[in-house]
């Protein structure tokens, strides 16, 4: 049983052999045409030169570009972190955190001690007044640099919430968006 495990391995190594020299083959005689098409073809060395240039200018271009993407990216990010504290300080009453956007995450830090918390240690009225802060913030980013006037709109977003920061929430909500639309049970 082994030595027909082995010939048939065997074989399988020489079929696999016999295909790759074919391939190899090949690839030779491919080389050897796109050489002469290459050989065939008469530019002149200015020609090539500025060929060369043009791709030198759009390698700086690119490059360029990149980091106008990333400056971009990183201003709105900065825009979205203080939009979103503003907005959690007019949400909930007595935050004691700091909101950061970096990288495409959200990270937060105790204001007092500035390490970063844990968004699951935090009680659920937090939490849900956290995200709708950075949620509003894009909603209210976009307002400003569109120049549209959006509603906000909230189904219960105090439903979690103790009374103090209900009341702070409704009291304040109205002073970020021209039409705000809450939903709530809590009154």
């Amino acid at each position: 049983r082994k030595k027909q495990e082995k010939e048939s391995s065997l074989r399988n190594v020489r079929l696999r052999l016999g295909s790759l020299e074919k391939n190899l083959k090949n690839y030779k005689e491919d080389l050897k045409i796109i050489s002469e098409e290459i050989k065939s073809y008469k530019t002149e060395s200015s020609e090539i030169n500025q060929g060369e240039i043009g791709l030198k200018y759009y390698k700086v271009l690119l490059d360029i570009l990149k980091d106008l993407e990333g400056d971009a990216k990183s201003q709105l990010e900065k825009e979205i972190t203080l939009k979103s504290n503003s907005l959690f300080k007019v949400y909930y009453d007595n935050p004691g955190l700091d909101i950061k956007i970096e990288s495409g995450s959200v990270k937060l830090f105790d204001l007092v001690t500035k390490d970063e918390i844990d968004l699951a240690t935090l009680n659920k009225s937090q939490q849900e007044m956290i995200k709708f802060s950075v949620i509003n913030s894009l909603l209210k980013l976009s307002n400003e640099k569109l120049g549209n006037s959006l509603p906000l709109i909230a189904d219960a977003p105090t439903s979690s919430s103790e009374w103090t920061n209900t009341k702070y929430f409704t009291d304040n909500v109205g002073n970020n968006f021209e039409q705000v639309v809450l939903f709530s049970k809590d009154y």
